[in-house]
């Protein structure tokens, strides 16, 4: 479970450029919980998605993990139980590396690292029994350069390598943002998928409304670094997209 308590994120204090981007927020996300985020720009969605992440520090408050506080652990030491998945798919690969080397890096994220960091056989294998998953057609494609990649088919592999090991936390803002709509379909139905089969406790960051509707279990609606609503399982399944729409 994640719990947010009392959690502020005032950028830029004491200046004419103070923005107040979190205020006083309290949020218990449970264990295998679908959380979807919507607000205007400015709202504050991102900004709680980096502060759950480490990228971004709390000027006031705590976040916990199950029972542990992690508010002073930084983006990388969060990274053993937290993956984030970015707007742009060339952000969380490395494009002149072959997609078997981005997925060895991958797996190094929640090792000690070491000498021996070679890829044998059995992790090629494993790989491509992984890839294979997605069904499309990239598992004898191990080779290729990242960057010869589609942005749909990087996304989705980037996705695949985010919930390798013991990720438990998979954060997600706009990840379809840059993807043409027959991608941003591909791309969520993946990380529908992944989500349900790992049991992960998931966020998304979403600006498409018909995303919003569709994928999750739970949504929040922030406006000016606060929770304005938040329906849970019933309500939101119940919530259609023109009542959506209405609370813009």
């Amino acid at each position: 479970m994640i719990e947010i308590k009392e959690a502020s994120k005032i950028f830029h204090p004491d200046t004419a450029q103070q923005t107040i981007a979190l205020n006083n927020i309290n949020l218990k996300i449970n264990k295998g919980e679908f959380l979807v985020l919507v607000g205007s720009n400015g709202s504050g969605k991102s900004t709680l998605l980096n502060a759950i992440a480490g990228v971004t520090s709390l000027t006031k408050g705590k976040i916990i993990f199950d029972g542990s506080d992690v508010t002073s652990l930084q983006d990388f030491e969060r990274s053993k139980w937290v993956a984030k998945i970015f707007q742009n798919p060339l952000a969380g690969t490395a494009p002149d590396l072959t997609v078997l080397d981005n997925f060895r890096m991958a797996a190094l994220r929640t090792k000690n690292k070491s000498l021996r960091t070679g890829i044998s056989n059995k992790f090629i294998e494993s790989v491509q029994e992984k890839i294979n998953v997605l069904s499309l057609g990239l598992e004898n494609k191990v080779y290729n350069k990242m960057g010869s990649l589609s942005g749909g088919q990087r996304q989705a592999l980037t996705l695949l390598m985010a919930v390798m090991d013991n990720c438990k936390v998979l954060l997600m803002d706009e990840p379809t943002a840059s993807l043409d709509p027959r991608s941003a379909e591909t791309v969520m139905s993946i990380a529908q998928k992944l989500i349900s089969k790992n049991n992960l406790t998931a966020i998304l960051v979403t600006h498409n409304m018909k995303d919003a509707i569709h994928y999750g279990n739970r949504i929040i609606q922030m406006k000016e670094g606060k929770i304005l609503r938040d329906l849970k399982k019933e309500e939101k399944f119940n919530l259609i997209l023109n009542e959506l729409y209405e609370w813009f």
